[in-house]
């Protein structure tokens, strides 16, 4: 790999919900049909595709995301520093909540007029989890999901120490 593309290498695997036109002028959907902001920004609606799925067959959709928000980025052990666009002037994330199976809505207290611009910027590429995981997969490896001891038996098993070694 050239230096400039050291990181980068995710990007040959990685998805993701918005990414910039070939040309850089605009942010398009990609796995995402679209995003839409409230009249003051401070609400994001993103609607997924219909039909998407995970490469084991699985469907993609809102709880993925809901996992990723609920039982990583808020989970201390496992982010312990919220990124910078997720989070509200005074520290706090923004909600994320679940509109229905193929939509989600971002919540901010404040407008977030750059919203889509850091989401099409969050694709990986800076070895950042990406803003939504396989959950129907992860939850046996999760204590919210499964108990810890299971997990920790298993990770052992893997060669991890304990269960956040597989999410790391």
């Amino acid at each position: 790999l050239e230096p400039v593309n050291a990181n980068n290498y995710v990007r040959v695997v990685y998805d993701a919900l918005f990414r910039f036109s070939p040309d850089g002028a605009k942010i398009e959907p990609k796995i995402a049909e679209s995003a839409e902001p409230s009249a003051d920004f401070k609400t994001w609606t993103i609607k997924l595709r219909k039909g998407s799925k995970w490469s084991d067959g699985q469907p993609f959709g809102a709880d993925d995301i809901l996992f990723w928000y609920k039982d990583v980025l808020l989970n201390k052990e496992l982010t312990p520093t919220l990124p910078g666009w997720i989070r509200n002037a005074d520290g706090t994330p923004a909600k994320v909540e679940k509109v229905d199976d193929n939509t989600v809505r971002f919540i901010y207290s404040a407008p977030a007029t750059l919203f889509l611009t850091a989401v099409a910027n969050a694709d990986g590429a800076d070895r950042t989890y990406a803003m939504f995981l396989p959950a129907h997969y992860l939850k046996k490896f999760h204590p919210a999901h499964t108990p810890k001891a299971d997990i920790d038996k298993g990770a052992q098993a893997a060669g991890f120490k304990t269960w956040t070694g597989l999410f790391a």
